[in-house]
């Protein structure tokens, strides 16, 4: 099995940036009008790409800012490059102490096919 690398691109063409764009809004707009799980549902139905290239470019994430909200640029950045055929996850990492503010954050994270899963690094604090 080949691995597609995921390459981040500065200057991005007028197209590609375009769709970018398109993706930032069209996820921030299904995230304020519908439930998360109702938006998960809807952006997977979508058509996506069988099989990626071996090197799929990624505009850099303020092309993304559209979006808003990490949650909805997440979703965005992994429809872009789930249009090409790389796989990604969205992970949500969320922290909730008593007395303390609720506080949550969203990433893209490449999805490994030959494992099955996202493999996640351990952080201490």
């Amino acid at each position: 099995m080949t691995r597609t690398v995921v390459e981040i691109t500065r200057n991005p063409n007028r197209l590609v940036r375009l769709e970018a764009i398109i993706w930032s809004v069209f996820c921030r707009l299904l995230i304020s009008k519908l439930s998360f799980d109702r938006t998960i549902q809807l952006l997977d139905r979508l058509p996506r790409r069988p099989v990626a290239p071996d090197v799929v470019e990624l505009p850099e994430e303020s092309v993304f800012r559209g979006a808003g909200a990490c949650l909805a640029r997440s979703l965005a950045r992994g429809q872009f490059l789930r249009r090409r055929g790389a796989s990604s996850t969205v992970l949500i990492g969320a922290l909730g102490r008593t007395g303390v503010e609720f506080d949550a954050h969203a990433w893209l994270a490449p999805f490994d096919e030959s494992k099955g899963h996202v493999v996640l690094h351990s952080v201490e604090r």
